[in-house]
């Protein structure tokens, strides 16, 4: 679910949700959450060893494309109580370090459907229909400036309904650029400010097609048996 760095102790770590239910349970669908037992786990690798965290009660979005995201020493997810509707969403987020979870609630009448990193906080786009413009959605883009504090998201811009129809956004560039997939696997890069679209020759399956922020000062990971070998 997550991967992260430790700065405290110089350490790497994983986070991890388990769901376990008896072999005989007919349905994977969590109607009868009573059947399932949900646990939480760490990894850290100067150590090669899990172990159990305590965390809250909640599902995250099985589709973790764009509802996941990683800051300096946290990771973050879209989650939600109520797996049958999956409403009431709030960001959880799990402190590295400290190994706690903390929870952020969305602003009021928000619908978050994606996070991403900007300026190394946590970004994220929000959904909105307008009345009497049937399938026409805007989207609102909101900054956290503070991991488990409501009132300290910032709403930054509203994105209009593009013409052409861009489907979902993949992630932020430089000065609040951002690149969208077009459907039909199209990457655009959207300046907010100016409103210009900037068509780039790159296609690919849109459903598939991710952003990855990589750092020029990775350092290589080694640790446990198979790493070894």
């Amino acid at each position: 679910m997550g991967f992260g760095f430790d700065a405290k102790t110089n350490d790497f770590k994983i986070i991890n949700f388990v769901s376990m239910y008896d072999p005989t349970f007919e349905s994977y669908s969590f109607q009868d959450v009573e059947d399932v037992v949900y646990q939480k786990e760490v990894y850290s690798l100067s150590t090669d060893s899990w172990r159990k965290v305590d965390g809250p009660q909640c599902f995250i979005f099985e589709d973790q494309r764009d509802t996941m995201t990683y800051t300096t020493g946290m990771s973050s997810w879209l989650a939600y109580v109520d797996y049958i509707s999956q409403r009431d969403l709030f960001v959880l987020s799990f402190d590295m370090s400290d190994e706690v979870f903390l929870k952020t609630l969305l602003p009021d009448n928000v619908i978050g459907v994606a996070l991403y990193v900007l300026n190394e906080s946590i970004a994220m786009v929000a959904e909105r229909e307008v009345e009497g413009q049937t399938l026409v959605f805007y989207h609102d883009i909101w900054l956290l400036l503070k991991v488990g504090v409501k009132d300290s998201w910032a709403k930054l811009f509203t994105i209009e309904p593009f013409a052409d129809d861009v489907c979902r956004p993949l992630g932020f560039w430089k000065n609040d650029t951002m690149f969208w997939i077009k459907n039909g696997g199209q990457l655009v890069l959207y300046d907010p400010s100016t409103k210009q679209i900037t068509y780039l020759q790159i296609h690919g399956d849109g459903d598939n097609m991710q952003l990855v922020i990589y750092m020029e000062t990775l350092v290589s990971v080694k640790g446990g048996n198979e790493f070894e070998e």
